[in-house]
Parts: C-alpha cells; structure tokens; sequence
C-alpha cells in the first residue's frame, strides 16, 4: 500500500476519487522542475525531465491509463499513432514497466533518424509493431487506448500537473504565469491542465494557449474530443469539491487555440519550426518538429502580445536515453518487414524535404 506522501496531488487533495481513479506509480514521486530562462525572459515546466525511462506528458498520462487498464484486470493493450509517434514510444516503455503486453499500430508519416531508433527501441522491448490496415482491424477486439492517450485516465494525468505547477507558485518556485504556452493534438492535455489549475483555487488564473498543431483527420481523433468533458463530469460527480470549484463545461475553462501550424502536414519541418528547434537546442531544450517546436514557434511568433506579461512554456516532448537506442541497435533487433518498408520510405521521404 502507498505511503499517503507517493500519491498524486490530486488523490490527496480529494481523497474521495481514489477508489474511482486507479493509478500505478510509475513516475518519480517530485514535480518537474522549473526553469527560467534570462534570455528570453519567460519559465519552462521541464516535463521532458518527468522520468528518466522517457518524459514528456505521456509519461503523465499513463501513470493513470495503465493503473486502470492494470485494476480491470488487463493483460494487454493496443494503441496507434504515426511513425514518428512519441505517444507509441512512452506505450512501449511504460507498458512494459507496468508487466502490460503492448501492440502498437501505425499510419505512415514522415520520420526522422532518432524516430527510426525509437521504433526498433519499441521492437527491443517486446512490443508488437503492425502497420494499421484492413488486416489489422481484428486487433481492435483488444483494449484500446487512443492516440496521445486521450481517455479520461489520461486527462487526469493533466489535472494533478495543474495541482502541481499551483503548489510551486504557492512554495516560490516561480511568480503565477499569466499565459502558458502548451502544444495539443486532441486537447486533453491543455483541457486536464485547466481543470487542474481550477480546482487548485490559483488566482487569477493562467491564460491557457493551446498550440494546435496537427492536421490530418486520424491524429485529430476529434472523435475523443468529448473525453474532457467526460473527466469534468466524472471529477464533478465524484466529489463534492470538485463540484463547487469546476464549471459544468470545458467550454468555459477559457482555454484559447492558437492557430496557423495545424495546417502544416504532419513530419513536415516548416522554416519557423525549424528556426524554433535550433533556438530551443541552443538554450539546452530539446524539442520534437511535429508538436513541442510547433508551440515553441508560436510562442516565438506572439512576442508581441506577450510582451511585458509572465510566461510560462509547457516542456510536453519526450526523448527516449541515448543509452536505451544505443543498446536497442545493438540487439540487432529487427521490425516486422511490412513496417521496416514503410519506414525506410518514410526516412527517405524526410531526407529528401
């Protein structure tokens, strides 16, 4: 059983939802840190940092998804995303931490060299790697978690990051931001932060801004937009606190999308986001061009409106060790042949952009 101080903010803060919300530590028990950066004047929340197996905010999700998932008596699960998935990377290394068998299910997307070795890194730790198909959809009988963990564990792992970040402005870590730049695909992630954020009492509250940064249908997954609303409801019904402090729709959670780089295709590196990885890298960040630098570049192109204001840059990409890919390619671990086609064409594909 787990001391009182290991569970998450948000299950000591309302002891009333842990019997409603299993959760599986697999993260170290300290927040993320935060960082300031005097160049630029504005903070960074390091999720990048939130575990040495690999960062970025699946990791947070998946401390809630699996501790369900593992709680309803699951052995396995299948979950899909593109090739250059982080999402399908930390479901790799997490559901294997967790004793989970893990299928992964692919779309072609243009991938970079680091991809391709976190794709054998997935092969290394025994996941099943399909290319998503008409021959894989019996696969789908499996328990299914979506693309970037959009469920209502996975929302969760947001709301204890509000609770979080609310807890170091009250101990002085850092001043209250007024706005937070934080990359999306499907929103659960900047919609758990708001609740999050909400139900901690911070006044005044952080201007969230949704860097919105895909555009293709599947990795939309618009069909599990509805899974925030579903986590409010649930934290509404469950406790009594919850109740008072949430709003009944995430629709006045005052969350803003920020838009321009969700028309850019996935993979596709354009000259702002490539201006924003090498700015980001040259300050120590590590950063990935199909989410993280997208928030980064418009964090960048709206100097002006934030100009004056404090402003706090949500870090949300994970990056597999060097170690763990080096040890990967040195297993002399193969991909199934139908996907090593597709990402030897997906590797081309970028190398010649």
């Amino acid at each position: 059983m787990e001391r009182i101080s290991e569970l998450p903010l948000l299950l000591r803060r309302f002891p009333e939802l842990t019997p409603h919300f299993p959760w599986t530590p697999l993260l170290p028990a300290v927040p993320t840190p935060v960082t300031f950066l005097q160049e630029l004047g504005l903070w960074v929340k390091r999720d990048d940092l939130a575990c040495p197996r690999y960062g970025g905010n699946k990791a947070r999700k998946f401390e809630w998804i699996l501790g369900e998932l593992k709680a309803q008596g699951k052995r396995g699960f299948l979950t899909f995303g593109g090739l250059c998935s982080n999402h399908c990377t930390a479901a790799a290394i997490y559901g294997r931490a967790a004793g989970l068998d893990v299928t992964l299910c692919f779309v072609p997307t243009p991938i970079q060299e680091n991809e391709y070795k976190e794709l054998l890194l997935q092969a290394h730790l025994g996941a099943r790697q399909v290319l998503l198909g008409p021959r894989t959809l019996p696969l789908l009988r499996m328990p299914l978690v979506p693309p970037a963990g959009s469920t209502v564990a996975g929302v969760l792992g947001y709301v204890n990051a509000g609770l979080e970040l609310a807890e170091q402005v009250a101990q002085g870590s850092l001043p209250n931001p007024e706005m937070i730049y934080i990359a999306v695909a499907t929103k659960g992630t900047a919609l758990g932060l708001a609740m999050g954020l909400t139900l901690s009492g911070l006044e005044p509250r952080p201007k969230l801004i949704a860097v919105e940064t895909v555009t293709p249908a599947w990795q939309r997954a618009r069909v599990f937009l509805p899974t925030p609303q579903r986590a409010l409801q649930r934290l509404r019904a469950l406790s009594p606190e919850a109740q008072r402090c949430l709003p009944e729709s995430v629709a006045a959670l005052a969350c803003e999308s920020r838009l321009g780089f969700d028309r850019e295709p996935l993979g596709i590196v354009s000259p702002p986001v490539l201006a924003a990885l090498t700015q980001a890298q040259a300050l120590g960040l590590s950063l990935d061009a199909h989410f993280s630098a997208r928030a980064w570049a418009a964090l960048q192109a709206d100097r002006a409106q934030r100009q004056g204001k404090r402003v706090l840059f949500w870090h949300t990409h994970g990056q597999a060790p060097a170690e763990s890919l080096a040890a990967a390619e040195e297993s002399g671990v193969r991909l199934p042949l139908a996907l090593e086609r597709a990402a030897q064409q997906a590797l081309r594909r970028t190398q010649c952009s």
